[in-house]
């Protein structure tokens, strides 16, 4: 699959696999079918959790069944909200919509590393939070308290 630029005057991302040629669009929405199908969510279901996740959100975006089909089929454009929507719903990021699978072994491998990244984040969370804490307790003994001698835990 290589990503080619199209000139002219309406320029666009386009995809070829193999002799076919298709539109940003046409790979998003074959995207989203295959994630759909994997996730074992029917075409109402995507529809409903895409309004439920935007409306809490604050921007509510309502897609009926019907134009997840069409995006599917590659009939209809989509808006980048819609994309982003979707891409949330099917937790990926736009950027990944827009590419194709990656071999579930590349899958895990990625996902293993994002775990160990967020596995260190977290331990720094922690100990700049022991850090924190010991230096509140320090300045209460040294100034006095302020809180009675009744100290409350914070996470």
């Amino acid at each position: 699959m290589y990503p080619l630029i199209s000139g002219g005057a309406s320029t666009s991302v386009r995809e070829v696999q193999g002799d076919e040629v298709q539109t940003a669009e046409q790979v998003f929405g074959a995207r989203v079918r295959e994630l759909r199908d994997a996730m074992k969510i029917t075409q109402s279901g995507l529809s409903f959790h895409v309004e439920v996740m935007t409306l809490h959100a604050g921007n509510r975006i309502k897609m009926d069944p019907s134009a997840i089909a069409r995006l599917e089929k590659g009939e209809r454009s989509i808006r980048l909200n819609e994309a982003a929507a979707l891409a949330a719903a099917l937790d990926m990021s736009v950027d990944e919509m827009l590419r194709k699978a990656l071999p579930p072994e590349e899958q895990i491998r990625q996902a293993e590393k994002q775990l160990e990244r967020a596995h260190w984040r977290a331990a720094e969370a922690e100990a700049e939070h022991h850090v924190a804490r010991a230096r509140l307790e320090r300045l209460r003994k040294r100034l006095g308290g302020g809180d009675g001698g009744e100290h409350r835990e914070t996470a």
